[in-house]
């Protein structure tokens, strides 16, 4: 072949060698970067009934990402010898002392905010230790919500005051897990005072009667119903008598 045609042959062949690896990464630039899955961000409310040999569990698990968890499963481990026996609105199984859930059909999505429930019955022996970690889809979750923190500020513990008087109430009380108090609610005993439901919480209370009584602050947060209280005891006593004196000058 003579020399030229050879250059032409070879010039022909790189351009052609150009062209096929040019269709590949061309390829590859036009295919967008795959998305990954925002991780999951959740925290699990643990709550038990317990009647000395065995107990139920009441679990809620919140998403606390911005993104919708599409089927979730849920491990936690017991400390103990707690034993499963049956669970409800997911299926539940044991492995030594892993717990394992697995979302229901109709509560395997938990939209961005929200909460699913579930539950189970265990039976045990000894002591009964809450879990300390739980995990969804394999990513740990906050935890146990804790219950908000309230103390009871006023009246003073032991107070005592007439009848007819107003006693000042108030309370303070703190969220954790980034929660916010909803409300703080006074009682008497059991029977409810007064609600407020911005710092700082107080409330008047008026008609209380004669006797001892227990004044008690529950706080409930914006996570769950579960709340913690505060009392403390104090005194009423019957209204003071004003008695008036004759004065008589001789």
């Amino acid at each position: 072949m003579p020399p030229r045609n050879r250059r032409r042959t070879a010039r022909r062949l790189w351009t052609a060698a150009v062209a096929a690896l040019a269709v590949p990464l061309s390829m590859l630039a036009a295919n967008p970067t795959p998305a990954h899955a925002a991780a999951v961000q959740c925290s699990v409310d643990y709550r038990t009934n317990d009647w000395g040999s065995g107990f139920t569990a009441d679990l809620t698990l919140t998403n606390r990402g911005t993104d919708a968890i599409d089927g979730w499963t849920l491990t936690y481990a017991y400390a103990g010898n707690q034993k499963l026996t049956n669970g409800w609105n997911g299926t539940w199984s044991q492995s030594g002392s892993t717990v394992t859930v697995q979302s229901a059909s109709y509560n395997a999505r938990i939209a961005a905010g929200a909460a699913v429930s579930t539950g189970a019955q265990f039976t045990y022996s000894g002591s009964n230790a809450a879990p300390t970690s739980f995990a969804v889809n394999g990513t740990t979750c906050a935890g146990a919500h804790q219950p908000p923190i309230t103390v009871l500020t006023s009246p003073a513990p032991g107070a005592v005051y007439s009848q007819g008087d107003a006693v000042p109430l108030a309370a303070t009380a703190a969220a954790a897990d980034d929660a916010t108090i909803t409300k703080v609610e006074f009682y008497d005993d059991t029977t409810l005072l007064g609600t407020d439901t911005s710092a700082p919480y107080s409330f008047s209370a008026t008609g209380l009667t004669v006797g001892s009584h227990s004044l008690v602050a529950k706080a409930y947060d914006s996570v769950s119903d579960e709340l913690r209280f505060s009392w403390m005891r104090l005194g009423f006593r019957p209204p003071r008598k004003v008695v008036s004196a004759a004065c008589v000058v001789p």
